[in-house]
């Protein structure tokens, strides 16, 4: 799951392990499991991703950061003034074929 450039994902077999056991655990906290036994595979991978988004939403929740933009040190308005002064001269040879 991505949002904003921030994203989580399994980075080892174990932590599935650990998700899949809580997954398990909520399934046999469900009364008796009778409504488990009716659901088809797509229900119960449902389930099982629900469970685990919010185990990961309570361990570990996502944290937005703002990222700022810092000017650069050397584009000051006198850089700025003279990349346009070349760009004008550029376009004026191009458009002139001067030599």
């Amino acid at each position: 799951k991505s949002t904003a450039g921030t994203s989580y994902s399994l980075s080892s077999s174990e932590e599935f392990c650990v998700e899949f056991s809580a997954y398990r655990e909520v399934c046999k906290s469900l009364e008796s499991g009778s409504s488990l036994l009716n659901l088809d595979a797509d229900a119960h991978l449902n389930l099982f991703n629900s469970t685990c988004a919010d185990i990961m939403n309570t361990i570990a929740p996502l944290k937005y950061k703002n990222h700022k933009s810092v000017p650069e040190p050397w584009d000051t308005e006198t850089t700025r003034a003279l990349r346009r002064t070349c760009r004008q001269a550029e376009r004026k040879w191009k458009k002139d074929r001067l030599q």
